[in-house]
């Protein structure tokens, strides 16, 4: 391939990786140079064009997220989230190069004033056709749910994990209490622009829920989940 060909490719591909239609990507990235292009190539992949425009925003301002989860296209601007009791919470990832994945973190729009019960947590599944099977999960902690508003909240899994390029993971939260005076409010990102998707193996989508979890014990079949109006600002740093 030509440097010049590179560079267009360059271009094309911030299009079509679907976080923006072509024009934006023109706009916001205008066609660089065949020796920035060339440069771009040679980078690990980490550090490639595939790297989300909004994820390289957290990061320039200083965050340690790595992945974002799947259906983001913009920044966090939708109308925060109340969690409802019992409510499993899944969102989709799949990172574009082998990374390790240290925890969750969110941001609280609302801090919650409850007393915690059963379990308060989340666990990250892989993906096998409709069935999420555990990989790893955080420790039971109400507080995760009561920290301060507006600040950026990170939530340790019991261990680190490599997840690997091109590959589906699901995130499970859920929030659980017995008495709730105000309840938590999470930052999310945008509104979801699809209904649902073939992941391979049957339909899903992006963000979704599903009532009666007071825990979460896997595995869990992607079956009778409800369509989450948002994406939820839930990353893996």
């Amino acid at each position: 391939m030509t440097p010049k060909n590179i560079a267009q490719k360059v271009s094309v591909l911030k299009g079509i990786l679907g976080w923006m239609t072509q024009a934006e990507a023109d706009l916001r990235y205008p066609l660089i140079s065949e020796g920035e292009a060339i440069e771009l190539y040679s980078k690990t992949e980490t550090d490639a064009l595939i790297k989300h425009p909004v994820l390289a925003d957290f990061q320039k301002l200083g965050a340690d997220v790595k992945l974002l989860p799947l259906g983001v296209y913009g920044p966090l601007v939708g109308t925060p989230e109340t969690l409802v009791d019992n409510q499993l919470m899944v969102s989709l990832f799949m990172p574009d190069a082998n990374i390790s994945i240290t925890g969750v973190e969110y941001i609280l729009d609302t801090t919650g004033a409850f007393t915690g019960d059963n379990y308060n947590g989340f666990v990250l599944c892989s993906v096998v056709g409709t069935t999420m099977t555990e990989i790893v999960r955080t420790a039971d902690d109400a507080n995760i749910w009561k920290a301060t508003q507006n600040t950026i909240v990170k939530k340790a899994f019991e261990a680190p994990v490599n997840l690997v390029k091109g590959t589906k993971y699901a995130l499970l939260g859920v929030y659980n209490y017995s008495a709730q005076t105000t309840a938590p409010k999470v930052i999310v990102f945008n509104t979801q622009n699809r209904n649902s998707f073939d992941l391979g193996g049957g339909v899903w989508y992006f963000c979704s829920n599903k009532g009666g979890f007071n825990t979460i014990t896997t595995p869990v079949e992607y079956t009778g989940f409800s369509l989450n109006s948002n994406i939820r600002g839930f990353m893996l740093y």
